[in-house]
């Protein structure tokens, strides 16, 4: 017997993995810069702008309508045409929009870029896309891929959330803003070289599968793994289980809108100054790297209804410790227990494609997006209108301890799986 016989030859890692590690430093990106990092430019702006706290949450509340509205639009060109080619557009509109930022010397200019260009190339190049990357890669292990690329928000929001706030106390925010994109550039333009939008343009099949014939190995689309669900859009805006997700979201995002676009105020707020506030959101953030994968790990394995309730609990929890927070050490316990329910993130997407399949995921969950908005314009808004009257956030967190529980009891009793469309795929692939 041959040498070579008896040496095993280690398994190739899938390609799949290398698409998620692309989609991991690009969500960085996003994430620490936008999702996370621009609560570091609220009081700056708001002073130099003249904005009242209602005001500039207006915009950034209208910024993520239109992210809603447009979702599925994105969603469907990413079907359509493959995430790569719209995470490019995407990704140079967003670091086009930071650099521009530091000529801003109006409420219209910043509306024109923020809205105009931040929020679509964040939409489309950072979110939709690598979610979508995800989710076409991936069946069995989705819920993990998912996680990893969540997971690079909070790695991105732990790394950069805090140099930005150096960044603007030392030096203002326009250069924090010009370095943000120069930077969005020079690290997410090459990461992009690695991505293929399906396993099919690379001759294989979800989590690593060989495709069988050359037309497999040729196409752009994903095909359909045996037993896979695939709801086309209209059916699945027909379902119940889509519109109760939907109630679900519309609710937390109204709490995460108001939460992460004042988080910087909130600590403010609470007596603590703007350095601690961006360490503050770094702790948060490095955090929650953990309870993604973790929950990336259980949603392959438990109800994703049922993880979404739990977290919803927790972080409800987490706001009743901020709204006592009083002392340093209660705003690091309120860090580690929103960090562990926050850690939901990647079911919020995982659960979409694992209820209505991958084929048609990105403009369902681009129409998602559009369902909840809702929430995602009024949160933000609402609480920066309860300071105003008030000067205080009280009331706002009362609010939003409330909506958060019940939207915990809407995850678990009634957000089910949908019944199977009547066609679903039965051919066997290797």
């Amino acid at each position: 017997m041959k040498l070579s016989a008896l040496v095993k030859r280690p398994k190739r890692i899938f390609y799949g993995w290398w698409v998620i590690l692309a989609g991991t430093i690009i969500g960085a990106i996003g994430g620490g810069i936008y999702v996370y990092g621009f609560t570091t430019f609220f009081l700056p702006l708001q002073k130099e702008l003249g904005l009242s706290r209602t005001a500039y949450s207006a915009v950034v509340s209208v910024a993520r309508l239109e992210g809603a509205i447009e979702g599925p639009i994105a969603g469907w060109l990413i079907d359509r045409f493959g995430a790569r080619k719209l995470m490019v557009i995407g990704l140079l509109m967003f670091g086009a929009g930071f650099i521009l930022m530091y000529w801003m010397d109006s409420l219209l200019y910043f509306i024109l870029v923020f809205v105009g260009l931040i929020a679509i190339g964040h939409n489309t190049g950072f979110l939709l896309g690598a979610f979508a990357l995800a989710n076409k890669w991936f069946i069995r292990q989705r819920s993990k891929a998912t996680g990893f690329v969540s997971t690079a928000f909070g790695i991105g929001g732990a790394v950069v959330v805090p140099i930005l706030g150096w960044l603007i106390i030392q030096y203002g925010w326009r250069l924090a803003a010009l370095v943000a994109g120069v930077a969005t550039l020079v690290i997410g333009l090459p990461a992009l070289l690695m991505i293929r939008s399906t396993p099919e343009g690379k001759g294989l099949l979800p989590d690593g599968a060989e495709a069988e014939t050359k037309e497999e190995e040729k196409a752009e689309k994903p095909s359909e793994a045996a037993g896979e669900i695939s709801f086309s859009v209209k059916e699945a805006l027909k379902s119940r289980a889509f519109w109760i997700l939907s109630l679900g979201f519309n609710m937390r995002m109204f709490v995460i809108g108001s939460i992460w676009v004042h988080m910087v105020p909130l600590f403010v707020w609470k007596g603590f100054d703007e350095q601690q506030a961006a360490n503050a959101i770094g702790i948060i953030l490095v955090c929650t790297i953990p309870s993604r994968i973790g929950f990336g790990w259980l949603g392959d394995r438990y109800p994703k209804n049922r993880l979404l309730m739990l977290c919803c609990t927790i972080e409800t929890v987490a706001l009743i410790i901020a709204l006592t927070t009083q002392s340093l050490w209660l705003v690091y316990l309120f860090a580690i227990v929103w960090a562990l329910g926050y850690g939901v993130a990647p079911l919020n997407v995982s659960i979409i494609g694992e209820y209505f399949g991958r084929k048609n995921f990105a403009t369902i969950r681009g129409t998602q997006t559009l369902s909840y908005a809702l929430g995602t314009l009024t949160g933000p808004i609402y609480a920066g209108y309860i300071y105003d009257v008030t000067q205080s956030y009280e009331t706002a967190f009362i609010t939003c301890i409330a909506v958060y529980f019940l939207a915990g009891l809407v995850f678990l009793l009634f957000a089910r799986p949908p019944k199977p469309p009547t066609t679903v795929t039965s051919h066997i692939t290797s």
